[in-house]
């Protein structure tokens, strides 16, 4: 009987010694709330640690943030004990770069259910726990590694109505040659090569054309300038050869309009024409059998067109003018909204372009001689916004209607293209509506929204789906071929990713 007793009791102490070693009361398996559970990371990294600990882990902590900075996790410090404020003046001493939260009264702690500091719990994007870990083991460096790896290509992006007529084929993150993500603002112009095996993607903000290869690797950078001086503030590109040459339509402020030939693996750009100054065209171009065709740029002060007004110039790549074009929608003859035209061009067929105005609810139909043939009604869904007042002759801090920025109230064709795809005889029209919380009123704000739409329809104008698709906010679509659409999209943290969707069925009209 006593050797029973101490049996149990000698169980009883490694059990207790087993337990003391446990740093929460979760497990791996187990899933727990996310600080940020609507944001899409792909990983969530959380650090407790306080002042008696916060010294000898720190750099091992910072060694870690180094790893997976580049990488969509969510990486935070708990300093248990600390105020907010001490714990930013604790970051800013130490110069520390990680995310810090300060957990005075412990609800941080309480709330994963910590025993004992310091300690890393490693999540999925959902918040289920993939590791347990100390700070200062042997092993922790190569779990996050590992996990970091093999979750990198996981991240969710939202769920839109891509997700429910479209099968998602492949996404990739834009990496450079070291493996780190590119970071993207919203605006992206980019071009798919023939096979869909390489991609060109203009960086704007670093006057670069970055040439990316089938798994998402920046393989080449080439700068896009005038000259040493003039970065090219670029409006549009276009293929001139698919896979070959592209066409690139900017502007600096002191060539206001000009084209220019790119030769894919050369230096520099070629055949540069200047658009005569006499021109108002925006800096949006399209490209179609080797007629380049440009709208007329918005006018100010506001006025109210006429149908004998220009509103389409048609050229070729030296800068010659073919023809001039009119004919817009007529809401431009009711409001007056010129301030803000401009249009957006696709290829159609038999040597035609179709062109959608901002504001317009028509797609126009014009030649190569820059001759309106025809007009085809669209029916865009509640989600498309125009007008129905005079806008005001400035945008820029201007408000209206309950103090919401002007571009919050319309939607906007910036920057975006006509898609028709042979395959399935449909045109595809993007639009984005920007939406601002309230009380928020700079569009740079990373509360703002921007929430993409696609218009599908028939070339006779009907819809091919109820209502206008929502693709998520951030996406861009930029191809649209045998059904298959490849557009980028930035996650939470503004990283760059290329998707390519297929629609589902045999959609035909």
């Amino acid at each position: 009987m006593k050797h029973i007793l101490a049996i149990l009791l000698v169980v009883r102490v490694l059990l207790f010694s087993q337990e003391s070693l446990r740093y929460t009361d979760f497990y791996v398996g187990d899933t727990v709330r996310p600080l940020k559970p609507q944001s899409d990371y792909a990983m969530r990294v959380y650090v407790f640690t306080d002042r008696s600990n916060c010294v000898i882990c720190m750099m091992n902590i910072e060694q870690f943030y180094e790893q997976l900075r580049n990488y969509p996790v969510e990486y935070v410090v708990f300093l248990d004990g600390f105020s907010q404020s001490d714990a930013e003046a604790f970051r800013r001493e130490e110069k520390i770069e990680c995310p810090i939260v300060g957990d005075e009264f412990q609800i941080y702690r309480n709330f994963y259910k910590i025993r004992t500091l310091p300690v890393i719990l490693i999540l999925d994007r959902v918040g289920k726990i993939l590791a347990i870990e100390s700070p200062t083991s042997q092993t922790v460096g190569t779990t996050l590694r590992s996990l970091r790896d093999s979750l990198a290509n996981t991240v969710v992006i939202e769920r839109t109505d891509l997700e429910r007529y479209f099968e998602l084929l492949w996404k990739l993150p834009v990496r450079d040659t070291a493996g780190h993500m590119l970071k993207s603002g919203w605006s992206r112009l980019m071009l798919v090569g023939p096979e869909r095996k390489s991609f060109y993607l203009v960086n704007g903000t670093q006057c670069q054309l970055l040439i990316i290869d089938s798994t998402g690797t920046i393989r080449t950078r080439t700068p896009i300038r005038l000259d040493s001086l003039h970065c090219m503030g670029i409006g549009s590109i276009d293929w001139d050869t698919p896979g070959k040459s592209l066409l690139i339509c900017g502007s600096t402020f002191e060539y206001p309009h000009y084209l220019a030939l790119y030769t894919i693996g050369e230096p520099t750009l070629h055949n540069v024409s200047y658009l005569s100054r006499q021109l108002p065209l925006d800096i949006e171009c399209g490209y179609c059998d080797g007629k380049i065709y440009i709208s007329r740029s918005g006018t100010s002060p506001h006025r109210l067109l006429t149908p004998e007004d220009t509103t389409i110039w048609v050229g070729d790549i030296t800068g010659k003018t073919v023809a001039i074009g009119r004919g817009i929608d007529s809401i431009y003859y009711q409001y007056r909204v010129s301030r803000w035209l401009g249009a957006i061009f696709g290829c159609y067929g038999d040597s035609t372009t179709v062109s959608l105005f901002q504001f317009g609810r028509s797609l126009r139909v014009w030649d190569r001689r820059g001759n309106l043939i025809k007009v085809i009604p669209l029916h865009f869904s509640d989600t498309y916004r125009v007008p129905s007042w005079d806008l005001p002759e400035r945008n820029g801090k201007l408000t209206i209607k309950d103090g919401t920025p002007l571009d919050g109230l319309v939607s906007n064709i910036a920057f975006r293209k006509i898609f028709y795809d042979k395959t399935t005889g449909m045109f595809l029209l993007p639009y984005r509506n920007t939406e601002y919380p309230e009380g928020v009123v700079d569009f740079s704000d990373a509360r703002v929204q921007h929430r993409e739409y696609l218009h599908c329809c028939w070339p006779d104008g009907s819809p091919v789906f109820t209502h206008d698709l929502y693709a998520g906010n951030h996406f861009i679509p930029h191809d649209f071929r045998d059904g298959i659409l490849i557009g980028t999209v930035l996650d939470s943290s503004n990283y760059l990713w290329i998707g390519a969707y297929k629609l589902t069925g045999s959609i035909r009209k």
